[in-house]
């Protein structure tokens, strides 16, 4: 039958010795990809220690990856406004993304020093979020005239995209 159970051999009965080799028919266990997947992400494979490490740095990924959203909106608007405060804006917001990069990495790799490469990418994909702001604010002010006045009554001034990213610098 496919689900047999080992047998005590007779002949070693008296030692206990106990016959896996021809019933050995039982499935794999597997454990299912959401399963890993939420184990993974929630820290739970992890030590303690590990564990809180592992929540800091999903905590700063998160966070981060919301900061940067409007940190685009603001880099894309001045160089909308103009090229030259664009560029002092970009370099500004340059500068302090390393450290936010940094604080990323370090509790992952502190929580799972075997997975540099999961440092880099989550301190890289929570940058990423400034690139889409950028591009969301290049779809909303497309038409905007020297003047800084909306040329459609359905796209968003400048203003009201640098009051956006003055509220969301605040949350």
């Amino acid at each position: 039958s496919p689900k047999s159970k080992p047998t005590i051999q007779t002949s070693d009965a008296e030692e206990g010795v106990i016959d896996t080799n021809e019933t050995k028919q039982s499935p794999k266990s597997t454990i299912p990809f959401s399963s890993m997947l939420k184990s993974f992400t929630s820290g739970s494979d992890l030590n303690p220690t590990s564990r809180r490490a592992w929540r800091v740095a999903i905590l700063l990924f998160f966070s981060l990856l919301v900061h940067n959203f409007p940190e685009g909106l603001a880099v894309a608007a001045s160089t909308i406004q103009s090229p030259h405060l664009g560029v002092t804006v970009t370099i500004g917001i340059m500068i302090h993304n390393i450290p936010e990069g940094i604080a990323i990495a370090i509790p992952c790799l502190a929580a799972r020093p075997d997975w540099p490469w999961l440092a880099f990418i989550m301190a890289s994909v929570s940058g990423l979020a400034e690139p889409m702001g950028a591009f969301v604010t290049l779809l909303w002010l497309r038409n905007i005239d020297e003047e800084g006045s909306a040329n459609n009554w359905n796209i968003i001034s400048l203003e009201d995209v640098l009051a956006l990213v003055a509220g969301g610098m605040i949350i």
